[in-house]
């Protein structure tokens, strides 16, 4: 019979993130550790989690078991550890000082690569950071922007910089246009009011604004900026802004959420956004619809949460001295119709579900058709997900099927003929992960009335592949 292995846990199989608008949903806690420092910022890559731990300056953690992380090393600098974020084989860790590169390549030996320094002790450090295309952008405080060239991360160079209106709270630019958000416009915190400024940086050495948005001093101070698409997120602590920004020289409020947070993140499919909100926990708001953003769940924290990094229904969360929490929530539910003809049909299992009895999925189908192979035909209740069947229905029609996606997989093959199914996503056969080299090429075979060749697995269909030899295959979405 057709084995595999779905998962290691279910919260590490997703790599993309699928929202569908609904009441709050659970947040399950799965783990805290303590941390030497105060979890202040936080990021990942694979498995491991990288915390910004103030004056424990960069702490490095396995995250592989959720349910019991581990710290594998310490990274230090002068300095403290206030943010972190990861762009390829580097964390770019903001600190008293400046920035610290730190190569995490090889995470059990990580060390820093080079660093960016312009300020000193009792000076304004860096907040936010962005890298694109060997240059990382920095908002340096009351510094304002600096243009760095990272391309030999060992020796910083810098190539522009922009004084910003009042303290540069966070920066992100898209192809020439950075967007830099202010603390506010200068003013005195009574009457200051958000401020975002649009830059072109196509000439490091001549930054010059092109556009700006103001907004209210009912939620003064900003903290975080997202730009995603054609809309830009604004966080301050009292309030969450969301903004068109299709015409950027002329950025336009179109959503308000209050209250708001320090640091957040966005979830893959841009529906959700995750907030630390302090001493008030992670809020995660609905943004499916940019007019009207909805608060949908609150996890309350132990200390202060400081910075939180969503990975598919993963959360880790920065929470100050209440360490690094790991939790878990359920806003993955997204539902695949399936479309099926009359007579027999070829079937698999697309996303994780509560119930797999073949007739609560397929309600549509003929009792007592669901077959799987193993050398040869065998009689099924259940589906697996990885494995196909035959199935049969007494006329053509559509089902849909809802639960948590399935963007990773690994299904092991016998030498053979075998029938599979794939993820939750349409994957070309060339992409799939063959270590061993042991898929037959132009082997795979769907079913439409007749037998089909196929350079693709569509979700929630069955398919006939053929291996040279036993072995094991992964597909991973994108």
């Amino acid at each position: 019979m057709l084995n595999h292995t779905k998962k290691t846990f279910l919260f590490i199989i997703l790599n993309v993130l699928f929202h569908n608008a609904a009441p709050a949903q659970e947040i399950t806690l799965l783990s805290q550790l303590a941390t030497s420092g105060a979890a202040f910022g936080v990021d990942y890559k694979d498995d491991f989690v990288y915390v910004a731990d103030w004056s424990n300056d960069l702490t490095i953690v396995d995250a592989a078991d959720p349910y019991n992380p581990s710290i594998i090393g310490n990274v230090g600098f002068d300095g403290s550890g206030r943010k972190v974020r990861i762009f390829g084989d580097y964390a770019y860790v903001t600190g008293s000082y400046g920035i610290h590169i730190v190569d995490i390549s090889s995470p059990f030996e990580a060390t820093v690569a080079g660093e960016f320094i312009r300020s000193s002790t009792g000076g304004v450090y860096p907040h936010g950071v962005d890298v694109k295309d060997g240059k990382c952008y920095i908002s340096f405080n009351a510094m304002g922007l600096y243009i760095v060239d990272v391309s030999n991360p060992e020796n910083p160079v810098e190539l522009g910089h922009f004084d910003a209106l009042d303290w540069a709270r966070d920066v992100v630019v898209v192809d020439s246009l950075a967007y830099l958000l202010n603390l506010n416009n200068g003013g005195s915190f009574s009457d200051a009011l958000q401020y975002l400024q649009v830059l072109n940086i196509s000439d490091p050495n001549n930054i010059y604004e092109v556009g700006n948005w103001t907004g209210s001093n009912d939620y003064a101070w900003s903290n975080s900026l997202i730009v995603r698409e054609d809309h830009a997120y604004v966080l301050g602590d009292n309030g969450l802004f969301v903004l068109d920004i299709t015409d950027p020289t002329s950025p336009q409020t179109v959503g308000v959420w209050n209250p708001g947070g320090w640091n957040f993140r966005m979830s893959e499919d841009g529906d959700l956004l995750y907030i630390a909100k302090e001493g008030g926990g992670m809020k995660v708001v609905d943004v499916s619809d940019p007019t009207n953003p909805t608060r949908i769940s609150t996890f309350s924290t132990f200390d202060y949460c400081a910075d939180v990094a969503p990975r598919d229904n993963l959360v880790y969360i920065a929470d100050g001295d209440g360490g690094l929490l790991i939790v878990q929530h359920t806003f993955a539910q997204v539902s695949i119709d399936i479309d099926h003809n009359e007579h027999w049909n070829l079937v698999g299992l697309p996303l994780e579900v509560e119930d797999s009895n073949y007739q609560t999925l397929f309600p549509e189908s003929i009792g007592g058709t669901l077959y799987s192979y193993n050398g040869a035909y065998v009689p099924e209740s259940y589906l697996t997900s990885g494995e196909g069947y035959w199935l049969r229905f007494e006329n053509s029609g559509s089902t849909t099927i809802d639960g948590i996606p399935i963007n990773e997989l690994t299904i092991s093959l016998s030498e053979g003929w075998n029938l599979v199914s794939g993820i939750s996503e349409t994957v070309s056969i060339s992409s799939v992960s063959d270590p061993d080299g042991i898929i037959v090429s132009g082997t795979l075979y769907g079913y439409d009335g007749a037998y089909l060749p196929s350079e693709e697995l569509m979700a929630g269909k069955g398919y006939w592949l053929r291996a040279n030899s036993s072995g094991s295959i992964a597909l991973i979405g994108n």
